[in-house]
């Protein structure tokens, strides 16, 4: 409910995007994590919507995209590397929507489209390959793909293809030489905006370029 909401909650920080708040922010966030979400839902207002974002190792990247997730209430997936990573974001998620593990989707195994019925979604790359056309038929409107120095390799580029979330010209530059490198999507970033934690030689940046459809974000701990 609302009112248990509310102790583990603050308002958005900024005016500007407060339309875009379907939650308030999770109580726990330290600074520089709600800077970070600030930063991604202003360049989204301003028609930014692929955006990369990087912490430092322990730095809460985690909290941080899941926070996002459940600040905009959008219709969610997100992809990781690793099967460890797979639990560990759905404990996150668990936490920060207030909400048993068991009402986060998790596609993996013999768990199928049923689990995309709910509003948010976990699941690794390897299991979003086999399942891309499943995958397609849902209408996401974040796609969270976290250690991002992988996304580059095929199978990301093909599964941000067909979700529908990489940039027309990219898209296009692909299809007219018959390959799926992730060198368009690289070299279509065209904004930063970093904050720095503190205490941490590391950097927190946004990364943004211009995308399709809802909000592409690549999350990457700097120091991994």
């Amino acid at each position: 409910s609302e009112a248990a909401r509310k102790p583990h909650s603050s308002p958005p920080p900024d005016p500007a995007i407060a339309d875009l708040f379907n939650s308030p922010m999770p109580k726990g966030l330290r600074d520089y994590q709600r800077q970070a979400i600030a930063n991604i839902l202003i360049a989204y207002k301003r028609g930014t919507s692929r955006q990369l974002i990087c912490l430092p190792t322990g730095a809460g990247k985690t909290f941080t995209f899941s926070s996002l997730s459940h600040i905009l209430g959008w219709k969610t997936l997100i992809v990781v590397n690793r099967t460890e990573l797979l639990y560990q974001t759905t404990r996150t998620l668990s936490r920060v929507y207030q909400v048993p593990e068991s009402d986060i989707g998790l596609l993996q195994g013999d768990r199928g489209e049923e689990q995309c019925l709910k509003s948010v979604v976990v699941t690794t790359i390897q299991t979003a390959a086999k399942r891309l056309d499943m995958l397609a038929r849902q209408s996401w409107e974040l796609l969270i793909v976290d250690e991002a120095h992988h996304s580059t390799s095929d199978s990301y580029v093909q599964l941000v293809d067909m979700l529908g979330f990489r940039p027309p010209e990219a898209a296009a530059a692909a299809a007219a030489s018959g390959t799926h490198t992730g060198a368009a999507s690289a070299s279509s970033v065209n904004e930063a905006s970093s904050s720095q934690p503190s205490g941490s030689d590391g950097v927190l940046g946004a990364l943004a370029s211009q995308g399709v459809a809802g909000l592409g974000l690549a999350a990457w701990g700097g120091g991994e």
